[in-house]
């Protein structure tokens, strides 16, 4: 790694989180905690630009791990072409977690646009900043709120996937291949 690197940290918390597991297929198992991609998309969702890289390097978990198990019906493209042309679904059971709070910590490069950049995104109704003597950024409520909103609202965007050739939302794309590798693996 070149030049100096920045660090920063912000906390995460929610009602529920799925972080995940690839090998659990159709009914999928979230991890405990976020995973690197995870952990960088959060970051991302912020920090984007395109000389902005972000590196994660620690994950804190701040609250006892509690899995949950729901299921729901599914009406969505992956369903067999029988069924669609009969107008079923079918039961979606997963493993979730609940009641969850995480620490995020990651170092970026280059130094002087991320404090632009984050100096930007403050300063357009992000929350203010809050420098620790180690040059981390901790954001308030009202920035955490911002956070995760952005990054909710970046999830409910929809692309076209370039396999199914249907528009998904974005936040579903894990999820989707997950389901089609594992209809793959059992052929």
């Amino acid at each position: 790694m070149m030049g100096k690197t920045h660090e920063i940290e912000m906390e995460i918390s929610g009602r529920t989180a799925m972080w995940t597991r690839p090998d659990t297929g159709d009914c999928p198992v979230s991890y405990p905690a976020p995973t690197y991609s995870a952990a960088k998309g959060i970051f991302e969702s912020m920090l984007w630009g395109p000389a902005v890289q972000i590196i994660p390097t620690k994950v804190e978990i701040c609250a006892p791990v509690q899995y949950h198990n729901y299921q729901t019906n599914y009406g969505g493209p992956l369903r067999k072409s029988r069924v669609i042309a009969g107008g079923g679904g079918f039961q979606f059971l997963a493993t979730g977690l609940i009641d969850v709070c995480y620490r995020l910590y990651a170092e970026v490069l280059p130094p002087g646009q991320l404090k632009n950049v984050y100096r930007i995104r403050h300063g357009n109704g992000m929350g203010k900043q809050h420098h620790q003597a180690s040059g981390a950024v901790v954001m308030n409520d009202d920035t955490r709120k911002t956070v995760r909103v952005t990054y909710q609202e970046r999830k409910q965007e929809e692309i076209t996937h370039p396999f199914l050739d249907e528009k998904v939302m974005i936040g579903m794309l894990f999820h989707i291949q997950a389901l089609l590798m594992a209809r793959f693996l059992a052929r």
